[in-house]
């Protein structure tokens, strides 16, 4: 019979049971993990999510930081570049299907708000397919976030066009709002420095920035008559941001009719109401004029007419001008609009021309000339009499101080400033450089004859 030693036979046991209790543990382990893991996938599928409503399924954590790979959506990741220089090698993105995959998917969506206003739940077969519409949107929104932003940096003026309206944009579900362009209307002051560059594109490029009322800094990207935009104070702007890159139109204002039939101009902040076309046409010509002049001096602020949003435009030039009905002589007018702290109109552009022209029509108050025929005459601030005085705006004492006009036989001169008529706008009867004599020849005053055609 062999013999075995104590020790020996004592380690034999203890090394089979060691070898024992690691299979028991790893076989209970294995058994624990398979109940543990059935059990969280059972209660996913027992259970209902309790952040459902009926407007809109809350998204899983992993599907907001991780979105699904959509083909042809996403671009493609580049390496680390500087916005602005890979703004000036942009290629066009326009046509990424993302944007009508997406606008189909708002489309469906606010069918089915409709439905739920009506039925009071939102149109799903089960949960499962109301969290795949959802999921689906929200991916969208996220790839078509990325393409936009650089249409915006690189084409600004495409973005705006491929921008959602605000009406749009306030109906989708509060998880896509950081991923959606959002509508900046305000006065900013605009800064632009020359920088970037490199051997490839030795001219450099323009920074600009926008910092907003609020304080706020944003990178922006300008086309159009804005495209060379220098540094400029006060200066009224709208469009769209994503971000920190805004897409600035070229213009400082824009035209809205609302669900009432109202007419607004968007101007900085203000919502400004009109109903005649003729006063839009003239307040939008002399904000432009006002911009043109900001294109020639760095840094200047803008010096846009004060109008309050409330009143509108009409409210606005009935305050401007004064269109007095009495019947005067030339020399009566002058005097009056003097004691009103006023003066005579000069007319200064087709726009303004074309206003006082169709509020005249408007008003249709006639006239009599010196044989008692009745005239459409509005008295206007140009003259040849050399007994006159020119008035010029004292920014100071904030009122007008007078000179000798300088006026002559044949050199007719607008009071304000005194300047000569051939040197501004013209539009004479005759076509000549001041008004024409035929009809009443030898006078020495200026009308505007708001009866022609």
């Amino acid at each position: 019979m062999p013999f075995y030693k104590p020790a020996k036979v004592l380690k034999s046991f203890f090394q089979t049971g060691k070898r024992i209790t690691w299979c028991i543990f790893l076989a209970g382990f294995a058994v624990f993990a398979l109940l543990f893991t059935v059990t969280e996938l059972s209660k996913e599928r027992l259970q209902p999510n309790p952040s459902i409503n009926k407007n809109y399924l809350s998204l899983k954590k992993k599907t907001l930081s991780q979105p699904a790979k959509l083909p042809g959506f996403l671009i493609a990741p580049s390496k680390k570049e500087d916005e602005w220089c890979e703004a000036r090698d942009y290629e066009d993105l326009s046509t990424n299907p993302v944007f009508e995959a997406f606008s189909n998917w708002a489309l469906e969506y606010q069918k089915l708000q409709r439905e739920d206003d009506l039925s009071g739940a939102l149109q799903f077969p089960d949960l499962r397919s109301k969290n795949t519409f959802y999921n689906k949107g929200y991916d969208l929104a996220v790839s078509r976030s990325k393409v936009l932003t650089k249409i915006i940096r690189g084409d600004p003026q495409k973005a705006l066009s491929l921008a959602l309206d605000q009406s749009a944009i306030d109906s989708m579900p509060p998880e896509f709002q950081p991923y959606l362009e959002s509508w900046l209307y305000d006065y900013v002051d605009l800064e632009a420095i020359h920088v970037c560059y490199d051997p490839r594109h030795p001219a450099g490029l323009i920074k600009r920035h926008s910092i907003l009322s609020t304080g706020e800094r944003l990178r922006t990207w300008t086309f159009g008559q804005r495209e060379k935009m220098p540094t400029v104070k006060g200066l009224s702007v709208w469009g769209i941001r994503m971000g920190s890159d805004f897409a600035m139109s070229d213009k400082p204002y824009r035209e809205k009719i609302t669900s009432h039939g109202q007419k607004l101009l968007h101007f900085g902040d203000l919502q400004i109401p009109y109903s005649k076309e003729y006063e839009k046409e003239f307040f939008t010509s002399e904000i432009a004029k006002m911009e043109r002049r900001a294109g020639q001096l760095h840094g200047l602020r803008m010096q846009y007419p004060r109008i309050a949003g409330t009143g509108g435009l009409t409210d606005y030039y009935e305050r401007r001008y004064d269109f007095n009905s009495s019947l005067s002589t030339w020399l009566e007018a002058n005097q009056s609009a003097t004691l009103l702290g006023g003066r005579l109109v000069s007319i200064e552009s087709q726009q303004e021309q074309s206003f006082l022209f169709s509020k005249l029509k408007d008003l249709g108050i006639d006239g009599f000339d010196d044989g008692g025929n009745r005239v459409r005459y509005a008295w206007i601030g140009a003259t040849d009499d050399s007994g006159q005085f020119a008035m010029d705006w004292n920014v100071t004492s904030e009122s007008y101080t007078t000179s000798p006009i300088g006026a002559s036989e044949g050199d007719w001169r607008w009071i304000f400033g005194g300047s000569q008529i051939s040197n501004g706008y013209e539009n004479w009867t005759g076509g000549g450089s001041g008004p024409s004599n035929l009809t009443h020849a030898g006078q020495n005053f200026g009308v505007l004859n708001w009866g022609s055609t």
